[in-house]
């Protein structure tokens, strides 16, 4: 009983004041983030666009004069200490 008498014994207080709520403000502080994010993409992709080249297409009658690469005589290092998922050496 004791605790409900200290209980209500503060709430009948004369000088506690009462809590001040503030309104919140509309937006959160947070949505800077992804807005600023979608402005700076914006500007690089208008950037980027602005900025290319022009488009050049090649169309050849026919293809003589080109060769085929062939790069099997190349050798290659290798190295059994390295292994990954698809080496044979795993």
């Amino acid at each position: 009983m004791a605790a409900v008498e200290a209980i209500t014994m503060t709430t009948n207080d004369p000088n506690i004041n009462e809590a001040k709520v503030k309104p919140t403000s509309s937006i959160s502080r947070i949505w800077i983030i992804p807005i600023l994010v979608i402005v700076i993409g914006g500007w690089m992709v208008y950037y980027q666009w602005k900025n290319q080249g022009p488009l050049i297409t090649i169309e050849l009658h026919s293809a003589t004069g080109i060769e085929a690469v062939s790069y099997t005589h190349l050798t290659l290092p290798t190295n059994r200490g390295c292994r990954s998922r698809w080496s044979p050496y795993h």
